[in-house]
């Protein structure tokens, strides 16, 4: 059979994937009933086996998505996958699996990345390109392939153990930060705390152009630093005495510094001048100012109403009367005052990582690497796209800090002495990262603050709005662990009183 058969693809594969895709943990209509799929596009690659689809999916109220979809046709995988079916069809069994899972597919992928090639589908071209110099980190066969098992809205994919490719699987007009900002930063700057590009695929139709996907560098035997962190504070907490556990408590400080101090130099690479418009530094103006305030009061709404809406829980059994206080919503409204300090012309914004916490950033055993710079996933590309003052990527540390200290104490005792301990032991994390990024704030233009005051009172802007931000969250996937951002939203609440 022709593995690019139009008919057999839609009459019989697509009704099988539109099964299928909705189990899977990318796909982001899972609470919509009935939608429609349909091919929006398709690409035939015959060395492979390959039919690489790009499936429109509708919704009610004419929304969509597109997805991108590759399947391997006709071969047995060698490992179980979520796309894995059989589909009789003109007297014939065919085997249908996810080709992210394939040895075959990678290989034609990196021939096609060596080559810079640009294949034609019905309705436009798939581009592949290598970063300069990119050719020297791809072996000549593809050994080994490990589809990363906690995927989300992306899928990850090792690469012979060296080299990390993300499909990007729910598709959007524009560039992907993810990738342009790490190119940049390898091109233009001296920043190295990064996994370095190695190369990206693109799709083009109209003059649109959607990415697909990055291949950068695999840090082997590097370790997510929400697990290096929790594993420390868990090991201090679960020890203590009434005396901190030194050792433990060095090495996780000293962490916060170094964390710090790569933080800044993140920040100050990202401020250098730029002949690339979406880079480089630019004044904040009002217009700027007025976006976040709208953004920041949206979301208090939105906390309001969905607090409302949330069925009853011990969350909200227990703090129901205090978010319900006029005081409170008026203290995290005037919050929103804060931003103004930024709108006298002097200060500049610049580009973020835009979602920065703790599981963006590796511990490699010798020194701290941040990831994933695509942003918040709920938000628009052009939000993540855009310049901020960067006291928004410090906020989402200090968030995570907490969430790491507070999710720890669940499996500490609970007694007053590790209460307290905690609690200083965070404060302590807190004063180490900032100090650190402070002190090695290197940027030649005004991109923080320039008094203490303004700075603590841009800081609290946006940690609230970090807070609130989780809190819908929680609400609605994680209740049980509201309580983390809310006792922070009350903390700030209480601070904006006084």
């Amino acid at each position: 059979m022709n593995i690019g058969d139009t008919e057999f693809i839609e009459r019989k594969l697509l009704p099988e994937l539109a099964r299928r895709i909705p189990a899977t943990r990318w796909y982001a209509e899972k609470s919509v009933a009935d939608p429609d799929f349909s091919i929006f596009d398709m690409l035939v690659i015959e060395e492979c086996g390959t039919v690489y689809l790009l499936i429109e999916v509708r919704t009610e109220g004419f929304r969509k998505n597109i997805y991108s979809v590759p399947v391997l046709m006709g071969v047995e995988p060698k490992t179980p996958n979520p796309l894995e079916m059989e589909i009789f069809a003109m007297g014939q069994s065919i085997m249908v699996s996810d080709a992210l899972y394939s040895e075959t597919y990678w290989d034609s992928f990196r021939n096609f990345l060596l080559t810079g090639k640009r294949l034609e589908t019905m309705h436009g071209s798939v581009i592949f390109e290598l970063e300069n110099m990119g050719e020297k980190h791809l072996h000549p066969t593809v050994r080994t392939v490990r589809v990363i098992s906690s995927e989300q809205s992306n899928s990850s994919v090792v690469i012979n153990d060296d080299m990390i490719f993300k499909h990007v699987r729910k598709i959007v007009p524009g560039n992907n930060p993810d990738y342009d900002v790490p190119s940049y930063l390898w091109s233009n700057t001296n920043f190295r705390n990064t996994p370095k590009p190695v190369g990206k695929v693109t799709y083009l139709r109209d003059g649109v152009t959607y990415h697909l996907g990055s291949l950068t560098l695999f840090l082997r035997s590097s370790k997510e630093c929400w697990t290096y962190f929790s594993d420390l504070i868990s090991s201090v907490l679960s020890n203590i005495t009434g005396e901190e556990a030194p050792d433990k408590v060095l090495e996780l400080l000293k962490g916060c510094r170094r964390i710090g101090q790569i933080t800044s130099e993140l920040h100050t690479a990202l401020s250098q001048d730029s002949n690339l418009p979406d880079f480089g530094p630019s004044k904040i103006v009002p217009s700027d100012v007025f976006d976040w305030k709208s953004e920041y009061n949206s979301l208090v709404k939105q906390f309001f109403m969905a607090w409302d809406h949330m069925p009853p829980n011990d969350v909200k059994e227990k703090f129901d009367r205090f978010v319900r206080r006029e005081g409170f919503r008026e203290s995290l409204e005037t919050i929103a005052e804060n931003i103004d300090l930024l709108k006298d012309g002097t200060r500049y914004k610049i580009r973020v990582h835009g979602d920065y916490h703790l599981g963006q950033v590796l511990w490699t055993g010798e020194d701290f690497m941040i990831i994933d710079f695509e942003g918040e996933p709920i938000r628009t590309l052009q939000y993540r796209n855009s310049k901020f003052c960067p006291l928004k990527d410090l906020a989402g540390m200090l968030r995570s800090f907490d969430y790491a200290v507070k999710n720890s104490l669940l499996s500490a005792p609970s007694t007053d002495v590790v209460e307290k301990f905690a609690a200083r032991l965070q404060e302590e994390m807190r004063n180490e990262f900032l100090g650190s990024y402070l002190q090695s704030n290197d940027s030649t233009l005004p991109i923080l603050p320039s008094y203490p005051e303004e700075f603590r009172k841009v800081l609290m802007f946006y940690e609230a709005e970090k807070a609130i931000y989780e809190c819908l969250y929680e609400m609605g996937s994680r209740p049980a662990f509201l309580s983390i951002p809310l006792g922070k939203l009350m903390e700030l609440a209480g601070e904006q009183q006084e």
